[in-house]
Protein backbone atom coordinates (compact mmCIF):
# COMPACT_ATOMS: atom_id res chain seq x y z
CA UNK A 1 0.00 0.00 0.00
CA UNK A 2 1.29 3.02 -1.25
CA UNK A 3 0.85 6.94 1.52
CA UNK A 4 1.60 9.58 0.11
CA UNK A 5 3.06 12.03 2.11
CA UNK A 6 0.78 15.62 2.73
CA UNK A 7 1.93 18.34 0.76
CA UNK A 8 2.74 21.82 2.51
CA UNK A 9 0.88 24.71 1.56
CA UNK A 10 3.49 27.48 1.12
CA UNK A 11 0.58 30.27 1.27
CA UNK A 12 1.60 32.08 3.71
CA UNK A 13 5.17 32.29 2.94
CA UNK A 14 3.81 33.59 -0.60
CA UNK A 15 1.75 35.86 1.09
CA UNK A 16 4.73 37.04 3.82
CA UNK A 17 7.26 37.82 0.47
CA UNK A 18 4.48 39.91 -0.68
CA UNK A 19 4.84 42.18 1.96
CA UNK A 20 8.94 41.79 2.43
CA UNK A 21 9.35 42.21 -1.45
CA UNK A 22 6.98 45.68 -1.15
CA UNK A 23 9.07 46.99 1.45
CA UNK A 24 12.36 46.47 -0.17
CA UNK A 25 11.58 47.99 -3.30
CA UNK A 26 10.18 51.05 -2.00
CA UNK A 27 13.22 50.97 0.10
CA UNK A 28 15.55 50.21 -3.06
CA UNK A 29 14.00 52.38 -5.14
CA UNK A 30 14.19 55.12 -2.73
CA UNK A 31 18.11 54.87 -2.29
CA UNK A 32 18.64 54.52 -5.79
CA UNK A 33 16.72 57.94 -6.38
CA UNK A 34 18.76 58.86 -3.70
CA UNK A 35 21.53 57.87 -5.16
CA UNK A 36 22.75 56.14 -2.84
CA UNK A 37 25.84 53.52 -2.69
CA UNK A 38 25.73 52.59 0.73
CA UNK A 39 25.78 48.73 1.59
CA UNK A 40 22.51 48.26 3.28
CA UNK A 41 21.29 49.21 -0.63
CA UNK A 42 22.70 46.08 -1.71
CA UNK A 43 21.73 44.21 1.41
CA UNK A 44 18.12 45.53 0.96
CA UNK A 45 18.03 44.80 -2.93
CA UNK A 46 18.93 41.22 -2.62
CA UNK A 47 15.13 40.65 -0.98
CA UNK A 48 13.43 41.85 -3.94
CA UNK A 49 14.69 38.65 -6.23
CA UNK A 50 14.74 36.39 -2.90
CA UNK A 51 10.97 37.32 -2.52
CA UNK A 52 10.07 37.22 -6.55
CA UNK A 53 11.49 34.00 -6.36
CA UNK A 54 10.03 32.72 -3.42
CA UNK A 55 6.61 34.01 -4.66
CA UNK A 56 6.86 32.59 -7.74
CA UNK A 57 7.38 29.03 -6.69
CA UNK A 58 4.86 29.13 -4.26
CA UNK A 59 2.36 30.72 -6.82
CA UNK A 60 0.44 27.80 -7.22
CA UNK A 61 0.06 26.83 -3.34
CA UNK A 62 -4.02 27.60 -3.93
CA UNK A 63 -6.32 29.22 -6.16
CA UNK A 64 -6.10 32.12 -3.70
CA UNK A 65 -2.39 32.90 -4.35
CA UNK A 66 -2.51 32.11 -8.40
CA UNK A 67 -5.04 34.61 -8.99
CA UNK A 68 -2.79 36.93 -6.31
CA UNK A 69 0.18 36.11 -9.06
CA UNK A 70 -1.50 36.25 -11.66
CA UNK A 71 -3.33 40.10 -10.84
CA UNK A 72 -0.12 41.19 -10.12
CA UNK A 73 1.91 39.93 -12.92
CA UNK A 74 -0.48 41.97 -15.58
CA UNK A 75 -0.51 45.22 -13.67
CA UNK A 76 3.49 44.57 -13.39
CA UNK A 77 3.36 43.92 -17.42
CA UNK A 78 0.82 47.09 -18.58
CA UNK A 79 3.11 49.47 -16.60
CA UNK A 80 6.00 48.76 -18.11
CA UNK A 81 4.60 48.50 -21.47
CA UNK A 82 3.19 52.33 -20.58
CA UNK A 83 6.40 53.80 -19.59
CA UNK A 84 8.22 52.44 -22.66
CA UNK A 85 5.76 53.67 -25.24
CA UNK A 86 3.45 56.31 -23.61
CA UNK A 87 6.26 59.15 -22.35
CA UNK A 88 8.66 58.80 -25.32
CA UNK A 89 5.20 58.90 -27.77
CA UNK A 90 4.28 62.45 -25.96
CA UNK A 91 7.62 63.61 -25.79
CA UNK A 92 7.67 63.40 -29.27
CA UNK A 93 4.41 64.53 -29.97
CA UNK A 94 5.24 67.85 -27.82
CA UNK A 95 8.47 68.22 -29.46
CA UNK A 96 7.32 68.46 -33.44
CA UNK A 97 4.80 70.49 -31.94
CA UNK A 98 6.88 72.88 -30.80
CA UNK A 99 9.54 72.37 -33.67
CA UNK A 100 12.07 71.30 -30.77
CA UNK A 101 14.76 68.56 -32.20
CA UNK A 102 16.01 67.68 -28.93
CA UNK A 103 15.66 63.75 -28.76
CA UNK A 104 14.56 61.79 -26.12
CA UNK A 105 14.32 63.55 -22.67
CA UNK A 106 12.77 60.94 -20.63
CA UNK A 107 14.76 58.04 -19.11
CA UNK A 108 13.16 54.45 -19.79
CA UNK A 109 15.75 53.38 -17.33
CA UNK A 110 12.94 53.16 -14.61
CA UNK A 111 10.75 50.58 -16.15
CA UNK A 112 12.03 47.85 -14.00
CA UNK A 113 11.84 49.84 -10.79
CA UNK A 114 8.25 50.89 -12.01
CA UNK A 115 7.23 47.36 -13.19
CA UNK A 116 8.10 45.84 -9.55
CA UNK A 117 6.31 48.86 -7.72
CA UNK A 118 3.44 48.17 -9.84
CA UNK A 119 3.57 44.04 -9.35
CA UNK A 120 3.80 44.75 -5.18
CA UNK A 121 1.53 47.33 -4.76
CA UNK A 122 -1.33 44.86 -6.92
CA UNK A 123 -0.25 42.20 -5.13
CA UNK A 124 -0.95 43.69 -1.51
CA UNK A 125 -3.95 45.87 -2.51
CA UNK A 126 -5.56 42.92 -4.14
CA UNK A 127 -4.81 40.43 -1.06
CA UNK A 128 -6.10 43.27 1.49
CA UNK A 129 -9.64 44.21 -0.80
CA UNK A 130 -10.25 41.27 -2.76
CA UNK A 131 -11.07 43.43 -5.49
CA UNK A 132 -10.49 42.98 -9.37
Amino acid sequence: MKTTKPRKNRASLNLTMGWLGLLATIVFVAARVADSEALWTSFVGFFVPLSLIAQFLTRKSDEYTLSLWSTAANAAFAITIAWLFLPPFFEGFYDGLRGNDSGQDIPTDGAPYAALLAFYITFNIKRLTGAF
